[in-house]
């Protein structure tokens, strides 16, 4: 555990608040938690009646990258999946910031695994920098997604 800080193609928050300099044993508790967290969201997305099938993809496997203490860089190809889903539940829309997220979740693989041969950027700047809070806002918007469906199941399409 102790290397964890130079295992720079590590993405996930583990490595993300070990590099940020919790010590190890305190990102690892907190990493438990982004799990419990990521395990009750989808826990209730699939039992949900008014989420869809694509919501209910989009949430597990966003749970699954952001639950992994260990997520690599290239694992982040499940990305441009969950980016899939996302758009066919309606969770990402016209506006620009969903846009913005749907291309990182698109390309962002993409510029981590060019960097893992390259080293052009800092792995952690376009890894765990950038693919953690992706996830993050993910499963935030899913969360929002759920919440809406199941004040107003009617008034959404299935």
């Amino acid at each position: 555990l102790q290397n964890i800080p130079r295992l720079d193609l590590m993405v996930g928050p583990f490595f993300l608040l070990v590099n940020l300099g919790l010590p190890v044993t305190a990102a690892l508790a907190l990493q438990w938690a982004v799990l419990a967290v990521a395990a009750v969201v989808v826990f209730l997305l699939w039992r949900s009646k008014s989420a869809g099938f694509d919501a209910k993809a989009a949430g597990l496997l966003t749970a699954m990258l952001i639950a992994s203490p260990y997520l690599w860089y290239y694992e982040t190809a499940v990305l441009a999946a969950i980016g899939l889903f996302l758009v066919r539940a309606g969770i990402l829309g016209q506006g620009w910031p969903h846009r913005a997220l749907l291309f990182l979740l698109w390309f962002g693989c993409a510029l981590l695994v060019v960097n893992a041969f390259h080293r052009g950027l800092g792995n952690a700047l376009i890894g765990a920098y950038t693919v953690t809070p992706i996830l993050a806002v993910c499963l935030a918007l899913i969360v929002l997604h759920l919440i809406h469906r199941h004040r107003s199941p009617a008034a959404l399409p299935a």
